[in-house]
Formats: C-alpha cells, sequence, structure tokens
C-alpha cells in the first residue's frame, strides 16, 4: 500500500495520524522504488527523491520515539520519587529505628519500576537507531547528488 506522498509531504498533521505499521510499510515500498543500478541523471533524481522521502519517514519516527521516551522517562522519574517517599513514609510510621539512607529506598522504588524503565530503555535505543539510519541515508543522498553533478559534468548538461 503506497500513501500518497501529498498525505505526508504536505502535511505533518496528516502523518501524525498514520500507525508506525503504516509509515513502515511506506518506507518498504518507497525502498523497494529504488534503482540500485541507476547512472543517468533522472534514475540518480529518482532515487535522491527516493531518499528525501524516506528521511521524512524516519524523521516522524525519531519525533515519535522521541515523544514515548520523554513522557515514559518522565512517568518513571515521578513514579520512582513518589514511590520512594511513599517507602521511607512507611518505614518510618512502621518502624521505630532510624530509617536508612535514602538510596535504600531509591532502590526499593527502581525495582518496582524496572521493567517500566526496561522498556524506557527500549525506546531509547529504537530512537538511536533510527537516528544512524537517518545519518546513513542523508549521507547516501548527499554522495548521490555528487553523483548526479558528476554525470551531469560529463554529459555537459547544467552548468
Amino acid at each position: 500500500m503506497l500513501l500518497d506522498e501529498k498525505t505526508y509531504l504536505f502535511n505533518p498533521f496528516a502523518l501524525k495520524k498514520i500507525t508506525d505499521e503504516a509509515i513502515s510499510e511506506q518506507i518498504n515500498e518507497l525502498a523497494n522504488r529504488y534503482k540500485s543500478d541507476a547512472d543517468i541523471p533522472f534514475e540518480i533524481a529518482h532515487n535522491i527523491e527516493i531518499y528525501a522521502n524516506i528521511l521524512y519517514l524516519y524523521g516522524e519516527m525519531i519525533a515519535r520515539l522521541g515523544e514515548r521516551y520523554a513522557v515514559l522517562e518522565y512517568a518513571n522519574d515521578k513514579g520512582e520519587m513518589l514511590e520512594t517517599h511513599k517507602q521511607r513514609k512507611k518505614w518510618t510510621s512502621s518502624t521505630s529505628e532510624k530509617a536508612p539512607n535514602i538510596d535504600y529506598f531509591k532502590a526499593l522504588a527502581y525495582e518496582k519500576y524496572e521493567l517500566d524503565r526496561q522498556r524506557e530503555f527500549s525506546i531509547n535505543a529504537d530512537l538511536i537507531r533510527f537516528k544512524k539510519a537517518y545519518e546513513s541515508i542523508e549521507n547516501k543522498m548527499n554522495a548521490l547528488k555528487k553523483k548526479l553533478d558528476a554525470t551531469k559534468f560529463e554529459l555537459g548538461i547544467g552548468n
């Protein structure tokens, strides 16, 4: 299923409503259109356009993952902080002994949020992957632009 490029290229609000799965399918569809043996200016320009569209979609995924990561990190930080104080209050109200160092209670709170932290770290890893892929595609696109300029120069086209 190929999305109408106008849907996402010219309307970020519409792109925001598209599912991650639809974006993944679109990236695969665009990648399938890439001509690996391009050697004439039209085909090279076509590949540059493919890369530009993929970069736009990667950028959307970076924004989504960044938001998910930030929201989860905030929720985990807040939850752990509240749990730390809850555990300390529970200790002081049920025990006459001096309370242990606050790090003890932080460890108890962290333990409670361990799975959520793992999800947070997983989202951050995905975010890093997309950023690296974005940089890689950007470098490839710049190389194609240079190849296009060199091809045009060899053919005596343009400047």
